[in-house]
């Protein structure tokens, strides 16, 4: 069974000071019935400390430690919700693989596919009986990542086979005879061709990642999805440089097909690499997306996310900067944003003999920290809000697969990357479990409703989901038949919702018809979301329909100059891009003034990249003003790996334009911004800012801490765990700090993490690499030969990193500033650092 969550004690969280305070006095005491007396107490203590439940703290490379294991995790390492339990039915044996999907079959028998190639077949015996049979049924297709049952059939998604397949028992032997080809898709498969999934309409459905391409032979043109671009407004020449960069639209997509393949339907797109998909018992679809987690804390990051996917359907990704925010008018939002999560399987828990909230309840996989979280939704309009919680939890818990056995419980099994796989089962111990499980309301918008409404009354429906709907079945139909009523049309809401899907698909003879009806609209009082479809649809019409004549261009930056800044902040974005790309010089001055006004560091970062693309109307004020910033964001902006990557591109590009005169006259700045940045701390819990703290705040270094293990939490609160080991966890990007208090004083501690830039070891010095073909590389030099350098470019996770040719360098400086960012300590109170040196100083003792 596995450890629930521990109930709070009297003693949880202080049981290592106790320990560390009976281990003192026992050496300290002289008399033999005491040192007797606080033995026994310290032997009560440490038994129970090793029987409590140990904390899983949050580690990104969590699954490395299944790699050459030879056994499966064991339960006593899962933690999972009270009155559930988790038991190991099988640890992978040496030659059964890493395994990455799972299915049961109609007799009840579960099918596993293995990471390299083949298909495993496993009866399960009765409860708590060993496996009675392991069988080797395919070794033919390549990592199928998608199995389904439908149609006396089994469909594979066999991603490095590239391809979908149809295996049927047609000898009646129990064996899969036939295996036909269906139809094969170009591309990689690295955000590959994942997860299937048999809808209500009878189809089945089939999600890619980025990496994939089209069907060959195409897609119906009646396909759902149709009508997209990559629709930005100022494209960016360095996206080229950026992981990923050959994806080109739609992007990671969904496509469906019929029994037998032969018609294939793109659904939607806009994706990068959703893995499960599964719908719930209304018929509406849902997918676990992955995140670009280097981009965090830069404006177009999008987090990992739950999203309902309907039919023409864009969820806004696209390559490097080019992301569409999920509040556009022609994107959708997600349900549930998740946060840092490496997306596996899905599925939803009707057929789980579990209580009605988790029968109800959309279960998801994350492979690398190791959860499974359950979503639980609610009816909102034509779509659905949500909430998650942590369902289970290990370490390590590479979780892959999960499906719902004839006997009702959950089963999961880990893999993937040549770890060590197991199966386990999830089964409901408590009381009750047998309700019905219905989710009241619900829309079937993925079958039922394209088509449900009058399309000009759900264009003007307050729900953005049922304008989506009625949008998209309008661009489906011929222009001529209704461009006369989207420009003719008085409701705000209904005509810009118009005007945004003919900006889409009608010919550039209309574009200034167009935007004269979105200038009318301005004229009078519109709330932020009508503002915001409107500028969008007036970008879209310039981007589709070509940039506009001078005096159209000119017309419309002296309409909306003085507009800008409004009141919203997501208007504030699309008014600052659409007057930098009509070339207004005033935006310059007023975005500057807004920078420091701005809510978030996302926004902050959209003003930065969209400035550093103004190429004249600067004064040199501005511009120093501008440069400042970048320096600010440099030092003071939270993110990974590719924010000081992408600051450096802003710096170049916005350089580009500065004349001789003004290169001089800011030669200080330019200087300071050469250098590379230090490295920059993922995002941390969010605190308030206590103190900018120095040697002198801290100079009383005699007081003694109060808590020693609050001191651990903070370690991993202020972000040092992400880089610095201790004991058996922690990162491995710094030095070990194990027995750090043996190796340093107090003094000496304090001064390294609050001036982290004063001593810096070369090996942990960071360089700023710019190649021929204008790539900027910012990282640490791991090794090099004679050819070339490899860089460790992600400062969290030390396994990514690139090789550069040393015949491609143009330019390599080193940096005067450590990776270790400094300011950790400023949202620390006093007694919470003094909490930290004391654990920092006791952390290697035994």
């Amino acid at each position: 069974m596995a450890r629930q969550f521990p109930r709070s004690s009297p003693t949880r969280g202080k049981t290592p000071f106790i320990l560390f305070f009976l281990k003192w006095r026992i050496g300290a005491e002289s008399s033999p019935a005491a040192k007797l007396l606080l033995f026994t107490c310290l032997f009560v203590f440490a038994c129970r400390s090793a029987a409590a439940p140990a904390s899983l703290q949050e580690d990104y490379n969590q699954w490395k430690q299944a790699l050459g294991t030879n056994v499966a995790t064991a339960v006593s390492q899962i933690t999972a919700l009270p009155g559930f339990s988790v038991e190991l039915l099988r640890s992978a044996g040496p030659d059964e693989g890493s395994w990455v999907a799972m299915a049961f079959d109609p007799q009840g028998r579960l099918v596993i596919a293995r990471e390299d190639r083949g298909l495993l077949r496993l009866t399960l015996p009765a409860r708590s009986d060993p496996l009675s049979r392991v069988e080797i049924i395919n070794t033919n297709l390549l990592e199928c990542r998608g199995l389904l049952f439908a149609y006396d059939a089994l469909y594979v998604n066999a991603n490095n086979s590239k391809a979908l397949y149809r295996l049927r028992d047609t000898m009646g032997h129990d064996q899969f005879d036939e295996v036909k080809l269906l139809r094969s898709t170009p591309g990689g498969v690295g955000h590959g061709r994942n997860q299937l999934a048999l809808g209500p309409d009878g189809m089945i459905y089939s999600i890619h990642g980025d990496d994939v391409g089209l069907p060959l032979g195409g897609v119906s043109a009646a396909s759902p999805f149709q009508h997209y671009a990559d629709d930005r407004l100022l494209p960016c020449e360095w996206d080229k440089h950026l992981f990923n960069a050959s994806a080109v639209m739609p992007f990671g997509h969904l496509i469906r097909t019929d029994r037998d393949g032969k018609i294939w339907e793109l659904v939607a797109g806009g994706l990068r690499n959703p893995f499960g998909i599964d719908f719930n018992e209304q018929g509406d679809l849902f997918t676990f997306d992955a995140d670009m987690e280097w981009d965090v804390g830069l404006s177009w990051y999008h987090p990992t996310r739950v999203l309902h996917l309907v039919p023409g359907g864009d969820y806004g990704w696209r390559r490097g900067t080019g992301v569409l925010p999920d509040w556009f008018p022609d994107t959708l939002p997600s349900v549930v944003d998740v946060g840092l999560a490496s997306p596996t399987a899905i599925k939803f828990g009707t057929k789980g003999k579990f209580p009605r909230r988790w029968r109800d309840a959309l279960f998801i996989l994350d492979w690398s920290y190791g959860k499974i979280y359950a979503v639980h939704l609610q009816p909102r309009g034509l779509s659905y809000s949500g909430r998650s919680e942590i369902f289970l939890k290990g370490r390590p818990l590479n979780v892959t697969g999960l499906d719902f056995g004839p006997d009702g419980a959950m089963y999961i099994i880990t893999g993937g990357r040549r770890t060590q796989s197991g199966l386990y089962r999830v089964s409901w111990r408590g009381a009750g479990g047998n309700e019905s499980a219905t989710l009241p309301g619900g829309s079937a918008l993925a079958v039922k409703r394209e088509y449900a409404r009058n399309i000009w009354e759900e264009i003007n429906d307050t729900d953005p989901w049922a304008r989506h709907a009625a949008r998209v079945t309008l661009e489906k139909q011929p222009v001529s038949a209704w461009s006369g009523r989207a420009l003719s049309e008085n409701r705000p809401t209904a005509a810009l919702t118009a005007l945004l899907a003919l900006s889409r698909v009608a010919p550039a003879s209309l574009q200034t018809n167009i935007a004269g009806r979105i200038e009318d609209f301005f004229r009078s009082p519109l709330s932020a979301d009508q503002q915001v479809i409107a500028l969008r649809s007036l970008s879209v019409c310039f981007i589709r329909m070509g940039r506009p004549q001078p005096a159209l261009a000119a017309r419309c930056r002296d309409f909306f100059e003085p507009r800008y800044p409004a009141m919203d902040a997501r208007v504030n974005q699309l008014l600052c891009e659409l007057l930098v790309y009509l070339g207004s010089t005033h935006a310059i001055g007023k975005t500057l003034a807004l920078l420091p006004k701005a809510a978030t560091q996302e926004e902050k970062a959209h003003y930065l990249f969209v400035l550093s693309r103004a190429t004249h109307g600067w004064t040199l004020a501005e511009r120093r003003n501008y440069f400042e910033w970048l320096e600010r964001a440099r030092q003071q902006f939270q993110g990974a790996n590719m924010l000081p990557t992408a600051l450096n591109y802003m710096r170049a590009d916005a350089e580009k334009s500065l004349t001789s005169d003004e290169r001089l006259a800011l030669a200080d700045i330019l200087a300071v911004l050469a250098k590379p940045p230090g490295a920059t701390a993922a995002p941390l819990p969010r605190r308030a800012q206590v103190k900018e703290w120095s040697m002198i705040d801290l100079a009383d270094l005699q007081a003694k801490s109060t808590n020693v293990a609050r001191g651990q939490k903070v370690f991993t609160d202020a972000g040092c765990a992400q880089c610095h080991r201790v004991r058996n966890g922690g990162g491995v990007i710094g030095p070990d700090l194990t027995g750090v208090g043996r190796r340093f004083d107090r003094r000496a501690l304090l001064e390294s993490i609050i001036e982290p830039s004063k001593v810096i070891a070369d090996i942990y010095r960071n360089v700023s690499i710019t190649t021929r073909s204008g790539a900027m590389i910012d990282g640490r030099i791991l090794s090099e030969d004679s050819k070339a350098l490899v860089v460790s470019i992600n400062p969290v996770d030390p396994d990514q990193r690139t090789r550069v040719l040393k015949d491609e360098v143009v330019a390599q400086r080193a940096s005067d500033t450590s990776p270790m960012p400094a300011g950790l300590l400023d949202t620390l109170q006093r007694e919470e650092i003094l909490d930290l040196l004391a654990w920092l100083e006791l952390s290697g003792e035994p």
